[in-house]
């Protein structure tokens, strides 16, 4: 149906009826109104890219349509901010992973700014994290553009919350139209199949007894709140058919995809490998069916057959049943076997091309299974697919390991995992981490997303305002943390300080808040830490804990105050005051090294202190264990942050305290000692 939306896609054959846009015919449009106000997003990325660069891909519609080279340069870039897509903006087409691939043909078809947008099952091929990236970014594209969006989705749970209107095609004919709740209530009304692929929250409304909703956050707390059991698995056991040890493999030198990588597989067994897009998933399967180079141990005697991720690359005839015979005509029983398990009958004269995406799934399924492999090997299964073809390919799945194979999936399907796979494996970093059976590993998988979750609504929220004793325990917490910055502060004004002297450590906290202002883009990177060290190291001790304290609270009046400015105030101000002490005798001065090794201790002492507030935010007290964990997830961060203190130190290091020994000079901050050695240096 979306081709016909598209003058450029119209399909060949007899048509009948009409199709207007800014009501004049889809075919009579001028060939560059249709190009440039038209979007078309396909369902497979790979087949939308032309060139070989993130850059010439975004700009080759605008080149297309003769705009000037200036004027498109600026507008790729403009592009390329909006879509956040500057570490990947060098990178080769074919190195992306899914995720990437869909937004960067996004990207490519928003740089020639469209009225309107057609996307063919934008989802199908994107792990849930990229599926709401992705998702998010169509709100957010309809929101401050006013660009009508037409979509296609076998999964109404992703699209029923942000659509304004549905409409149900069945066997080629608009069976319902409407508002999302009143296509909801009809396709329940006639337990019409794609019931079974309506949010959770509407399929178990009458179980759970909830009340109606389209939030999916909102749904997904009630049925949290009453009940959730993933599918259990007997502990599988079996002969080892399949070992991979010690595997390493990658696409350029000294950059590999997969690192130290183990993993056997039993006999009989289903095997799945999730992960997010570009975790290697798909190379992986290249290294076991050997189309790639790598190092390590791969063990197999058994015969091994693989089905890629896009099933067209399996299809070489115009008609279904004439691509399946390729397999051997001997084999017409067993096709015709399988076609009807498959429900694919009706289909059997049909071109594989114009069957849906979890057709084509299925098809391809037959055409392997027609080689006799003992393991099959397949990636991504179930994109394209809804819930109902999704099951009947699962359930076909159980006969073929009922019947001695061995299935190892590559996927991020988590709900088909669960339900299907004997044993379940996590794709990260380069290894498959966390074996286990679906009912204990996706439980952790589950268990650590609702933490992450329950940490973000907790920032977002008043977590302090409102009862409870851990939170009263953690709001005593932080009381105490303001307390212990108030000695400083007496310890400071007993030092009786001078006018200009005060002015000047003005001057200093205005350039330090002025640092963090400056960069706001960058989270872990910022000069705030040197600024801090360089005011301790010039006026002492005590002025270090104030510059350090006060501006943190200065400069949250422009990032938000919260519970976690008092953590900032003690963090920032112990660095500037032991930057005091250490630089009494100017060790910090005369000292390269020393300094630089006070800046990564300063950036670890930092992300120490707040990692204390990130525990205490989850709102179960502090625990070491928990703080452990914690400081583990932010070593990335904290690396950021001790490299941008050594960087900002070298910088600024030199001309500042330069120039702040002269300003003490000038007004006389010297005591007489100083002076002496000051004049005889």
């Amino acid at each position: 149906m979306l081709r016909h939306l598209k003058k450029e896609l119209l399909p060949k054959g007899k048509r009948s009826g009409k199709v207007l846009y800014d009501g004049k015919k889809i075919e009579q449009l001028k060939d560059l109104q249709s190009v440039k106000e038209v979007g078309y997003l396909f369902q497979n990325p790979s087949a939308q890219m032309i060139m070989d660069t993130v850059w010439h891909e975004i700009a080759f519609g605008l080149e297309n349509l003769g705009m000037p080279y200036e004027q498109m340069k600026r507008t790729v870039a403009e592009i390329v901010n909006y879509f956040d897509l500057q570490k990947i903006y060098h990178e080769d087409t074919d190195k992306l992973s899914g995720g990437q691939k869909q937004l960067v043909n996004l990207a490519a078809v928003m740089a020639m700014h469209p009225k309107v947008l057609i996307l063919d099952e934008p989802t199908a091929q994107l792990d849930p994290a990229a599926r709401k990236d992705f998702l998010v970014m169509l709100q957010k594209l309809h929101k401050e553009f006013g660009l009508t969006i037409i979509l296609t989705s076998h999964n109404l749970e992703d699209v029923m919350e942000m659509s304004d209107e549905c409409v149900i095609l069945d066997d080629g004919k608009v069976i319902e139209q409407g508002n999302p709740k009143e296509v909801a209530r009809y396709l329940q009304k006639i337990h019409h199949p794609l019931e079974q692929s309506l949010p959770q929250i509407l399929r178990l409304e009458e179980k759970f007894q909830i009340e109606l909703t389209f939030s999916m956050e909102e749904a997904r707390e009630q049925i949290r709140k009453k009940e959730y059991q993933l599918i259990k698995k007997t502990h599988f056991e079996g002969k080892t058919v399949l070992s991979i040890s010690h595997l390493y493999a990658g696409y350029e030198k000294g950059k590999d995809v997969l690192s130290n990588l183990s993993v056997e597989v039993k006999e009989g067994e289903i095997f799945a490998a999730v992960g997010a897009n570009g975790s290697g998933k798909s190379t992986l399967l290249s290294c076991m069916v050997k189309q790639m180079k790598f190092d390590g141990k791969l063990k197999c005697k058994k015969k091994i057959v693989y089905m890629p991720q896009d099933p067209t690359l399996l299809f070489v005839k115009d008609q279904l049943f004439e691509d399946l015979l390729e397999m051997g005509k001997e084999k017409e029983v067993k096709i015709d076997k399988l076609l009807e398990m498959s429900d694919l009958m009706r289909e059997k004269k049909s071109h594989p091309y114009d069957l849906s995406g979890g057709q084509q799934q299925m098809a391809a399924l037959i055409k392997v299974l027609l080689a006799d492999p003992e393991i099959l090997l397949l990636d991504e299964p179930t994109k394209g697919m809804d819930r109902e073809h999704s099951r009947k390919f699962g359930e076909l799945l159980r006969k073929l390991t009922d019947q001695g194979k061995t299935i190892f999936i590559v996927s991020h399907d988590l709900e088909f995992c669960a339900e299907y796979a004997d044993r379940v494996g996590m794709m990260f970093d380069g290894k498959i981490e966390g074996i286990a059976e679906p009912s204990k590993f996706l439980h952790k998988i589950i268990s650590i997303r609702q933490s992450v979750q329950r940490l973000r609504e907790i920032l977002r929220s008043d977590h302090f305002a409102t009862g409870g004793g851990k939170r009263m325990l953690n709001a005593v917490t932080i009381f105490m943390v303001c307390i212990s910055c108030i000695p400083y502060y007496f310890k400071y004004e007993k030092k009786k300080p001078q006018t200009r002297e005060s002015v000047v450590l003005a001057v200093m906290i205005a350039l330090t808040v002025a640092s963090r202002m400056l960069f706001a883009f960058s989270p872990g990177f910022k000069p705030v830490s040197a600024m801090v060290i360089i005011c301790g190291m010039a006026f002492g001790r005590e002025s270090g804990f104030l510059c350090g304290s006060l501006s943190a609270v200065v400069s949250n009046f422009f990032f938000g105050q919260g519970p976690w400015t008092p953590f900032q105030m003690l963090a920032w101000g112990m660095i500037g005051w032991i930057s005091g002490i250490l630089n009494q005798r100017k060790w910090l001065e005369n000292s390269k090294i020393l300094l630089t090794i006070f800046g990564i201790l300063s950036g670890i002492s930092y992300s120490f202190v707040m990692d204390i507030w990130t525990l205490l935010a989850a709102g179960d007290g502090f625990q070491w264990m928990r703080y452990v964990a914690v400081l583990g997830t932010s070593v990335p961060v904290t690396i950021e942050y001790c490299v941008s203190n050594v960087i900002f130190l070298w910088i600024l290091t030199p001309v500042f305290v330069k120039k702040l020994n002269r300003v003490k000079y000038k007004y006389g901050f010297f005591k007489d000692e100083e002076v002496r050695k000051l004049i005889n240096q």
